[in-house]
């Protein structure tokens, strides 16, 4: 803004308007033009000072959110001259674009000769208009004004005058010798960047003396770099954006002082968001989004916080005043539901989420040596209730096979997610277990640990394959097994995780399958029943109260389920779309299971004619039929309407021995109707999800000191917290989350003492400069009217 001028807060309702965009206008009030960008006044110059307004020209053409043919319209000028502004702008800044500008009849022609020349001879040659222009730099423009004489006899293109952005005739250039023309031959990109920095074709005495008093003072200051330094406000760190002058691409972070701001005490999950490395994998993967306001940091930030305020799906965003919730992320207002999506579908379109799980799992894997001591695998199903015909998988909570997409999740010894993979088509744990451990040693390198899981993941020659590949099993056995004796019994108990166990075990070597040697663990529970565990750790290796607590310890990873699925949406769909599937997968064959049906609805018919004749036979009067031939004769036709019932079921069963059990989908659907759920887009908010979820679970940890039931109440506690309204002060590159009394004395002391402890980390707010500080003060002695209150 130019500071000679007084600050603009609305449009003044005489000024004459023109719009160039939906976003962008130019207001007119006399000689003084006003460029409004969003509803923000951008710049201001007067009618007098065509520099300036070639400068800002030059600014909208930059910000790419407006079209070069209204600007040029706007502001009377031809694209050559913008695109040299530009070009300007981008090498010196503004101050090469105000001063560079010469009036008068010395200023610089449009093309040197020996350009003009060079472009003439390729257009003899056959070369196009459009391939002269790339090859020597210059615009369309200026090729199609060198040549479009020659097409007429008798016009000379050198001989016409030439005329400067002020509309007046340049000075004849001095014609070149044949041999300075076949040496000096130039692209108009290296002519104007040949020039020294801040000036044009005049020369350094001209140029110095027009900036001292022959020219006006530019509309902003004069400064050599196109990126600006740090926004003052958060207004202007998002206009900064809009015009796509910042370094990464997205709005600044500027924090401002607020008052009760409802949802920041979800700012108490940034030092443990950033220990699980969330935003540094996230830039890793992807690098950046298209620039504009909103970048990855906001979207990821954005869908965490979204996370920790139980409002984990893009559309939860209709209920959150988005000013309040960009005050808690440090801009002006939070993206809404339309932006969200948005940016989420160009995520998706770089295919690389699952990168982001890998990186992600890594650095959990790698960060605690203990970390792979059991490694607990189970799949997760999510139920589809659309129109799309989808695979089906069997739901466990209803007993019913279902639409569903099953993913896989990999979790440690205390339930936190590790990793995740979709499975194509609902394949069965069996085969997607050696995708998983392919994944999980990538990461790894030689470590190896326990891998824990159900019922169905059990197959012998897969057991066989993970003990070769270095892996230890703790399952539970499957099928026919037998009890072990009562007297066989004994006590055992086992401190873990800081609490003592005891159990009722009994143990021996079994031999499962062919030449598969297992170490089996029973366990008497209180009822009688017998719980069989199997497991390939020695007895010397691990006790076996040790291996039955992690075996049961598999609630954790159905508890992480749970209370996902209650708290962070993990079933709900982040979008509505569909993606091709795999027309060589196998499915059940079709005709098949249309003659299962006829031979299930013929053998229910046999059963009925059978129980008809059965009860002829009961009733069958011996006084009047002594003898079976007499009573089948009597009930001959009952007797033959059951023979044809059972022809009819071995000839259907002949027919279907006959057809395969399965055959490849594309055999039975048409290309376009094999498709499966979008997976980027899930994939990408579930590392999310899983990252707040391990940042939420080092909170816990951090609380367990001044919280005496943290296990029963952390998370609950937590909650309330993050929803929790609280000051934000700003102090130079210092903010400071103010947090008032919550319901209970032994709750607010909880979250003071939670606050130290995070303060002792130091924490930062991502990819910015502030530094973070908690606290909750002591309640006055006296009465009074604090700001938290």
């Amino acid at each position: 803004m130019d500071s000679t001028q007084p600050q603009l807060t609305g449009v003044e309702g005489s000024a004459t308007t023109r719009w160039l965009s939906s976003l962008c206008s130019i207001h007119q009030d006399g000689d003084l033009f006003t460029v409004w960008f969003a509803g923000t006044p951008l710049l201001r110059y007067s009618s007098a000072k065509e520099r300036d307004a070639l400068l800002a020209a030059a600014i909208l053409a930059e910000s790419d959110t407006i079209r070069i043919d209204a600007i040029v319209e706007a502001f009377g000028i031809d694209d050559v001259t913008l695109l040299r502004a530009r070009r300007r702008l981008r090498q010196g800044g503004a101050g090469a674009v105000v001063i560079g500008a010469k009036r008068g009849p010395k200023g610089p022609s449009k093309l040197v000769p020996a350009t003009v020349k060079r472009m003439r001879q390729l257009f003899e040659q056959g070369t196009s208009k459009k391939e002269i222009g790339r090859r020597l730099g210059v615009s369309d423009f200026s090729v199609r004004q060198a040549v479009e004489d020659m097409e007429v006899p008798g016009r000379v293109v050198d001989d016409q005058p030439k005329l400067n952005f002020y509309g007046t005739e340049t000075e004849p250039e001095p014609k070149a010798s044949e041999s300075e023309e076949n040496t000096a031959v130039e692209t108009e990109a290296q002519h104007v960047a040949s020039v020294p920095e801040g000036v044009n074709d005049t020369t350094q005495n001209e140029t110095q003396e027009e900036a001292n008093g022959g020219g006006s003072e530019p509309i902003v200051p004069e400064q050599h770099e196109r990126i600006p330094t740090r926004a003052a406000t958060q207004e202007e760190a998002r206009l900064w954006a809009m015009l796509k002058l910042t370094r990464d691409g997205e709005t600044e972070t500027v924090f401002e002082n607020t008052q009760a701001l409802q949802g920041a005490g979800a700012l108490v999950i940034l030092p443990a968001l950033q220990e699980t490395g969330l935003l540094e994998a996230a830039r890793e993967t992807f690098t950046r989004l298209r620039d504009g306001v909103y970048g990855l940091r906001s979207v990821v930030l954005l869908l965490a916080f979204l996370a920790l305020l139980r409002r984990p799906r893009p559309e939860k965003l209709k209920g959150i005043n988005p000013s309040g919730l960009g005050d808690v992320l440090g801009l002006q207002r939070a993206p809404e539901v339309k932006t969200v999506r948005r940016k989420l579908s160009e995520i998706a379109k770089s295919a690389k989420s699952h990168e982001l799980v890998k990186k992600l799992a890594r650095r959990w894997l790698q960060e605690n040596e203990d970390t792979i001591g059991s490694l607990y695998i189970d799949g997760h199903v999510r139920v589809y209730t659309g129109k799309q015909k989808l695979p089906k998988a069997h739901v466990t909570q209803r007993n019913l096979c279902e639409p569903a997409t099953t993913d896989y999740w990999v979790n440690d010894k205390d339930g936190k997610p590790v990793f995740v993979i979709t499975a194509k088509a609902n394949a069965a744990m069996t085969k997607l277990l050696p995708l998983l451990l392919d994944e999980i040693e990538a990461e790894l390198g030689d470590r190896r640990g326990t891998l824990v899981f159900d019922r169905g993941g059990w197959s012998i020659e897969l057991f066989k394959a993970m003990i070769a590949r270095g892996w230890h099993i703790l399952t539970y056995r499957k099928g026919k097994k037998r009890n072990h004796y009562r007297k066989g019994f004994s006590k055992h108990s086992v401190t873990v995780d800081g609490k003592t166990v005891e159990y009722n075990l009994s143990e021996k070597n079994v031999r499962v399958g062919k030449g598969l040697k297992l170490r089996e663990i029973a366990v008497l529970r209180p009822d009688g029943r017998q719980t069989m565990i199997l497991t390939t750790h020695k007895k010397e290796e691990q006790l076996a109260a040790f291996l039955v607590y992690r075996m049961f310890s598999r609630w954790r990873q159905e508890n992480y389920f749970k209370y996902m699925k209650e708290n962070f949406a993990l079933d709900a769909l982040v979008d509505y779309d569909f993606e091709l599937d795999d027309p060589d997968r196998d499915i059940p064959n079709p005709a098949r299971k249309k003659l299962d049906k006829e031979i299930r609805e013929a053998k229910v018919e046999l059963a009925k004619l059978e129980q008809a004749y059965g009860t002829e036979a009961i009733d069958n009067v011996e006084a009047k039929r002594r003898t079976m031939r007499g009573f089948k004769i009597a009930n001959g036709e009952l007797g033959q309407r059951v023979k044809v019932a059972r022809a009819r079921i071995e000839t259907l069963k002949q027919k279907r021995a006959a057809i395969p059990k399965r055959v490849p989908i594309g055999s039975t659907r048409a290309a376009d109707e094999i498709v499966r759920l979008s997976t980027e887009r899930k994939i990408f908010t579930d590392a999310i999800k899983a990252a707040t979820y391990r940042a939420e679970s080092r909170l816990i940890a951090l609380l367990r000191p001044h919280f005496k039931r943290s296990d029963d109440e952390a998370r609950d506690f937590l909650k309330t917290v993050f929803q929790h309204p609280a000051d934000l002060l700003v102090d130079g590159d210092q903010v400071t989350v103010r947090f008032g009394p919550l319901s209970a004395p032994r709750f607010t002391a909880a979250l003071r003492g939670l606050c130290l402890e995070l303060n002792k980390l130091n924490p930062r707010f991502p990819e910015s400069t502030y530094r973070i500080v908690y606290e909750v003060p002591e309640e006055p002695a006296e009465e009074g009217n604090p700001s938290w209150a």
